[in-house]
């Protein structure tokens, strides 16, 4: 697995202009109202979730700018992988348009397409791997996962799950659409932004879970608390009969969680 990258500010504002100018530009970006979830745990209303084998946006780790011509929604700056994800969406309806990834030449965008585009939806990759939570003969030897969850009682977050994201060519200014060539190896997001919702961030290594500004030190990309809770149980049921190399069948919580999902591992090992 290759080590977590680190984003270039800069090159993110440049691709986050080109897709405010592509989603302000076409009737996709649709207006809805951020949507305010109850702290009550109610799976019940929620569509199952459904597992996909296939590239989609990771907005585990994002860091959010709220759009200014609609503070409702976000652009999130997220990961692209290839691989085992859930959503509460059809297979079909996340399926990558004008985006391949080439096992030679990595992302990239098709002839004639100025923008490729993906499915925000979740999964295991990057979680810090523990003793039950990632099968043995399938760890790949150079894995470094990192990544926790912390609980946020009540914060303003972005809720990226099964949202459209857009990619961009990799050298923007002479881009020709004319042949295939190179993608970015980010996406970014148009997410939807929850005004003092329960949700799960994701922190990076053990010391951050004892932040206490974590939560609120940016606007960042979350897990609805509800949605989460009934997705978990789905992904790691999955992997556990169908293992996955670039991720865990679990995930792991920061110390002190006192209402973890099942299908998540605190630190103890526990499922």
């Amino acid at each position: 697995m290759e080590k977590t990258k680190v984003m270039s500010f800069g090159y993110i504002l440049l691709v986050l202009g080109l897709c405010v100018l592509f989603v302000v530009s076409t009737s996709a970006a649709a207006t809805l109202k951020p949507t305010v979830n109850k702290p009550a745990i109610n799976t019940s209303s929620l569509r199952p979730a459904v597992v996909c084998n296939q590239p989609y946006g990771l907005c585990d780790f994002s860091k959010c700018v709220p759009m200014k011509s609609d503070p409702t929604k976000a652009l999130c700056s997220c990961y692209i992988e290839d691989g085992v994800s859930i959503g509460q969406t059809s297979c079909d309806n996340r399926k990558p348009v004008d985006i391949y990834n080439d096992k030679t030449n990595g992302w990239m965008l098709k002839k004639g397409a100025t923008l490729g585009q993906l499915t925000s939806t979740y999964s295991f990759y990057r979680a810090a791997p523990s003793v039950t939570g990632l099968l043995a003969n399938e760890k790949p030897a150079n894995y470094n996962g990192t990544w926790y969850l912390k609980k946020c009682d009540s914060s303003t977050y972005a809720d990226c799950e099964d949202k459209p994201c857009y990619i961009p060519p990799t050298d923007p200014v002479n881009d020709n659409i004319d042949k295939d060539r190179p993608a970015s190896n980010w996406a970014v997001c148009q997410c939807d932004v929850v005004k003092k919702g329960p949700n799960y961030i994701v922190t990076q290594n053990l010391d951050k879970c004892n932040s206490t500004t974590a939560c609120t030190d940016y606007l960042w990309s979350a897990g609805n608390y509800n949605s989460m809770q009934a997705g978990v149980i789905t992904l790691s049921n999955y992997l556990k009969n169908n293992p996955d190399p670039s991720q865990p069948y679990a995930m792991n919580f920061c110390p002190g969680c006192k209402d973890c999902p099942p299908g998540y591992l605190n630190v103890t090992g526990k499922i």
